[in-house]
């Protein structure tokens, strides 16, 4: 995404925030149901709040990687074809580049996050017919990007973004979780 080449470091971080959650509710609506995930689900939320405080250090970043990535979702070598195992990955995944690029991968790692955003999206509506979630999360970026380019964002925004962020996910549960069945 070409708008965020040349961004502040804290538009960047607005635009992985976004990313991240739109992408959480997937994890957090099924893993928050097996009780041995607990502490996986806690810490996903946390270190989602931590990308929205923009005045978070790297140093947190960095301590949130190590800890991600001993998520079975990305420590694990096995092939996975289930369906709530995939997006679960997906949305893992998405967090560990929002962390990423918070640690100080900077732009890079900001595009792959949306990179799998897009992705996931995108065989999600190989999957459902009628299905547009990959435009949906298209705009998504936009919006991010587009909210990122100003300067000065009020906290009433961002938490109105984080709510926009998060319905959005709600949706795309509930059709991974109909898809599953």
């Amino acid at each position: 995404m070409a708008a965020l080449q040349g961004q502040s470091r804290s538009q960047v971080n607005a635009f992985v925030a976004g990313c991240a959650e739109r992408m959480s509710q997937i994890f957090t609506g099924i893993r928050g149901e097996d009780r041995s995930r607990v502490e996986d689900v806690e810490l996903f939320l946390r270190i989602l709040d931590d990308l929205w405080d923009f005045d978070a250090s790297q140093e947190l970043f960095n301590e949130h990687l190590n800890l991600l990535d001993e998520f079975p979702e990305i420590s694990s070598a096995d092939e996975v074809v289930d369906v709530a195992e995939i997006y679960c990955f997906y949305s893992v995944l998405s967090l560990r580049y929002a962390v990423l690029s918070r640690a100080g991968g900077g732009v890079d790692s900001a595009l792959e996050c949306a990179h799998i955003g897009l992705t996931a999206m995108g065989q999600l509506d190989q999957n459902l017919a009628g299905a547009e979630y990959f435009v949906q999360e298209g705009e998504g970026q936009s919006r991010e990007a587009g909210v990122s380019l100003r300067k000065g964002i009020e906290q009433g925004e961002i938490e109105g973004l984080r709510n926009l962020n998060r319905e959005i996910g709600r949706e795309r549960l509930m059709a991974i979780l109909s898809r599953a069945r």
